[in-house]
Formats: C-alpha cells, structure tokens, sequence
C-alpha cells in the first residue's frame, strides 16, 4: 500500500494549465495524456463536477487520428487494386 508523509514537502513539476495555457506546478509527473490545471482552473473545474469535456474532446481527437490512418489504408489498398 502506497503511503504519503504529509510532513515531507512534494517536488513540483512545471506544467501548462491544459484550460487556460498558462505555467503551473504541480506535485506529480505531468502525463502528456490527462489535462493538468492551475489553481484556478481546478477550482472551478472542481466545483463543477469536472465537466467530461477535456476529456471526450482528447477521447474525439483520437479517434478521429484512427479513423483517418484507417481511411489512408483503405485508400491505398483501393488504389493497388485499381492499379
């Protein structure tokens, strides 16, 4: 079981707010895959149930990158057979 020392001050980590764009810090390895916010953003994301929109537009995004790889094969696979 993982456990934390309150006691011990966290390292921070320099991010981007995925919200607003500006700088932050936050205690923890930024992943390139979830949205990280600033104090500001968090808050009012917070207090709106973390709206799902962050993350159904990234979930969209790439879907939309597959689906288009899909296409581009189903594309040349179209052209070898005509050619």
């Amino acid at each position: 079981m993982k456990t934390f020392n309150r006691n011990k001050e966290a390292k921070m980590h320099a991010a981007t707010c995925s919200e607003c764009g500006k700088n932050c810090e936050v205690p923890f390895e930024p992943s390139p895959d979830k949205p990280i916010y600033c104090a500001n953003c968090y808050e009012k994301e917070y207090k709106s149930g973390f709206s799902k929109t962050a993350k159904s537009k990234k979930k969209n995004e790439n879907i939309l990158d597959k689906l288009d790889r899909i296409i581009a094969i189903l594309e040349d696979m179209k052209s070898e057979r005509e050619g």
